[in-house]
């Protein structure tokens, strides 16, 4: 149970570090630095829960 709890949070984990990044350019392209911003650290601030989570 607890493995596949690990497993699916380390695939979230993934998702998130691909979707964000894209997030990021697509806001800077449409010239809301402010948002890619936002977005960056959001990324940042889940990735580091995660990370904890799973050490």
């Amino acid at each position: 149970m607890f493995n596949k709890l690990k497993q699916f949070i380390a695939t979230l984990l993934t998702l998130v570090m691909f979707f964000v990044p894209t997030a990021s350019v697509f806001a800077q392209s449409i010239d809301e630095v402010s948002v890619a911003e936002a977005v960056y650290n959001l990324e940042t601030k889940v990735e580091n829960t995660l990370l904890n989570f799973l050490n």
